[in-house]
């Protein structure tokens, strides 16, 4: 394993996941998302209530899940990346979204669905960046 290549690649997936975070969930599908909420009340946090040292936390720690996979695999490279964070996105949201979905009212089930669309379209694209950031590094 090149840690060199782990932490490079670690740190741009976690930017990565971090930036499309806040425009997908926060800009883009809000609405959307909001429209698939269960019956559970006062679950979300407003803006000024959230803990963003924890965001940060959840998002390098996904980065570098992502960047691990990527070093056992050797899958480095933009398109590699793309091609990984999309499997690897698929069946992380589908396998925790449902599990939500059966033991909670957070969700309706259109917007277990929706979720699994966002989030797989978010680990695909942060898959792009930890695979071309990771190709980058030389041996």
């Amino acid at each position: 394993m090149n840690m060199k290549r782990i932490l490079i690649g670690g740190l741009a997936g976690g930017v990565a996941y971090f930036m499309l975070g806040w425009l997908c969930y926060g800009i883009l599908f809000t609405d959307l998302m909001a429209s698939g909420a269960g019956s559970a009340t006062g679950v979300y946090k407003s803006d000024e209530e959230m803990d963003f040292i924890s965001l940060i936390i959840g998002n390098f720690a996904l980065g570098f899940m992502l960047s691990v996979i990527f070093s056992w695999s050797k899958h480095y490279g933009l398109m590699s990346g793309l091609f990984m964070g999309a499997v690897i996105g698929i069946l992380y949201c589908t396998g925790f979204d449902f599990i939500m979905y059966g033991t909670s009212n957070l969700m309706t089930l259109n917007g277990t669905l929706i979720d699994i669309l966002v989030g797989t379209i978010n680990a695909t694209l942060a898959g792009g960046v930890t695979g071309w950031s990771m190709g980058m590094v030389k041996d």
